[in-house]
């Protein structure tokens, strides 16, 4: 009797978002006809995903008093992480830049409380409804569609291209090992350590 193998389900190829789309994407904003608030909005949401490497569940959730101006950098308190296991909170760091900060204070100054990134009338904006935000931008930039699990691909790469250690990357994307930390390394010359020596 022979064995028949069970079928198995194709792999589906892992998007990383590249610095060039990530910038495309800010410059699209200029190109939508939408209202101040939720230019900044998308901007926020963009950022924190590609360069705080935030999953969109943490990144709807993050109250307006979560983000606070330390020095020379923005401290992101996440109070709810997929691997906060006892719910004790971690945070993120992202560096100032004239552009985010005047973006994120006078976001800030609209949402003085409640979700940093909500709806018009102050309402929690959902998860769906923040990833069909980045796929009309995306229409507008005309690219690919990018997943917002996409820019935690791209700004894991991102910071490991730029000289940011493994365990630093990993302690920033939250990640409980560098074993579950993989499947967001993309194959490079970087990540290789460099080429292969041809000499004995």
């Amino acid at each position: 009797m022979v064995r028949s193998r069970r079928r198995t389900e194709p792999i589906k190829e892992q998007n990383f978002v590249t610095t060039e789309e990530w910038l495309n994407l800010l410059d699209a904003t200029a190109l939508v006809n939408w209202p101040p608030w939720r230019v900044d909005r998308v901007l926020i949401l963009l950022t924190l995903l590609y360069c705080g490497l935030l999953r969109i569940s943490e990144t709807v959730i993050v109250r307006a008093e979560d983000i606070t101006e330390e020095e020379q950098a923005w401290k992101c308190q996440i109070r709810r992480a997929k691997n906060d296991q006892f719910g004790s909170g971690t945070a993120v760091y992202l560096a100032e830049e004239p552009w985010f900060d005047d973006v994120l204070r006078r976001h800030k100054l609209l949402r003085r409380s409640g979700q940093l990134l909500s709806t018009d009338t102050g309402r929690r904006w959902s998860e769906a409804a923040a990833t069909s935000e980045i796929r009309r931008l995306c229409e507008a930039a005309n690219i690919r569609t990018l997943s917002p699990h996409a820019f935690r691909r791209g700004g894991t790469m991102r910071a490991l291209e730029s000289g940011v250690s493994v365990d630093s990357v990993q302690r920033r994307g939250r990640w409980a090992s560098t074993k579950s930390m993989r499947p967001y390394v993309n194959c490079s010359l970087i990540t290789q350590g460099g080429p292969a020596s041809l000499i004995k």
